[in-house]
């Protein structure tokens, strides 16, 4: 059986390659987040298991992608989470005097979610990231995710926020699969929970976000049943291991990963 998971980054794909891994066969062959192109390969072995994020420089190789998989799963979450994940995810990568103005800003954010627009705080803390430069890059994802749904009706729509109250059992059944219960993650695969659960957006957006990110998120929310409602948090809780300590650990654990010799590689 070879099965493929298509998602944009920060979407959990992570958790869901490694759970369905630990449910087929210990001679499977693991691609995770390839380098090359999977068209090149000629033969796929009759087991497999291949994980590809989806982005623009992407979508021309797909289509035939897809056709050579007998499973391919496309993984989608609620935009504004993901964007928040985004976000806090992107800040580690950098020397610790960068990091320590960008982690000034989300204290300030942290510290009084109500004073600062979660935009504003994007374009505090990656300078050039305009609201009108995250619009556009939003509305470019979602449209790449409808892109790819439509290219063959085989391809089976899973919701995160299903994935992480472990509510697969259709899926399982789709795959054959039997559960386990039980799988773990790599280390240089493993970057440590945030909160693992839906709606965090809430805490920080603001009025002024959701008139900018409205009308590019919501075809998408609505396509998919998301909660459709804007209603930000009137008393928004941005806990600081939910957001400062999530980016040092991302931090520390990329200098810990790159002593080893070994490239961090989680989306």
């Amino acid at each position: 059986m070879r099965i493929l998971i298509l998602s944009l980054s920060r979407s959990g794909s992570t958790a869901l390659y490694y759970q369905i891994l630990a449910e087929m066969p210990k001679s499977t062959l693991e691609i995770f987040e390839p380098s090359i192109d999977l068209l090149k390969l000629k033969d796929l072995p009759s087991q497999c298991i291949a994980k590809v994020i989806i982005d623009s420089s992407r979508m021309e190789s797909l289509s035939p992608l897809i056709e050579k998989f007998d499973h391919v799963i496309v993984l989608v979450r609620d935009p504004r989470d993901r964007l928040v994940s985004s976000m806090l995810f992107a800040m580690h990568g950098v020397d610790k005097e960068e990091l320590d103005r960008r982690l000034h800003h989300l204290k300030q954010k942290s510290e009084s979610p109500i004073e600062t627009p979660f935009l504003d705080l994007i374009a505090n803390i990656y300078p050039g990231w305009t609201v009108e430069k995250v619009c556009k890059q939003v509305s470019t994802d979602l449209k790449l995710v409808d892109e790819v749904l439509c290219f063959s009706k085989r391809c089976i729509c899973i919701k995160y926020e299903m994935f992480i109250q472990n509510s697969i059992e259709d899926l399982r059944d789709q795959l054959g699969l039997n559960s386990h219960g039980q799988y773990s993650i790599p280390e240089k695969h493993a970057y440590g929970k945030r909160r693992v659960k839906s709606g965090d957006w809430k805490n920080w957006f603001l009025s002024s976000d959701v008139t900018h990110l409205k009308p590019f998120m919501q075809p998408f929310i609505l396509n998919y049943q998301y909660e459709a409602t804007w209603e930000h948090s009137e008393s928004p809780c941005i806990p600081l291991k939910h957001s400062i300590d999530f980016v040092l650990n991302a931090y520390h654990k990329n200098i810990e990963m790159t002593s080893k010799g070994i490239k961090w590689q989680s989306s």
